[in-house]
């Protein structure tokens, strides 16, 4: 984990449970961001979930395959931009 997977602010057994949850729920992370209760934990938007799963992901890939895929690749500052830009319009 701290060689591969270690980030500031999450700790190794939160990741597994914010794993567990992404797969319990389809990756829908709206889902997700509803159920988040990890005792000790900061609060957690879904874009800070979706972010972490998908940076761990594919941390993973590349491990195991020397690459990350399109899949695992998730552009959170996109996503950002977006729901500002999204907001502009109420």
């Amino acid at each position: 984990y701290q060689g591969l997977l270690a980030a500031e602010g999450w700790t190794p057994a939160e990741t597994r449970y914010l794993l567990q949850l992404a797969a319990q729920w389809d990756l829908r992370f709206l889902v997700v961001a509803d159920r988040y209760e990890y005792p000790g934990a900061p609060p957690r938007s879904v874009l800070d979930l979706r972010t972490r799963y998908y940076e761990v992901m594919g941390r993973l890939e590349a491990a195991r395959t020397g690459a990350t895929s399109a899949a695992f690749q998730f552009d959170a500052d996109g996503e950002r931009r977006l729901a500002l830009a999204l907001e502009s319009f109420d």
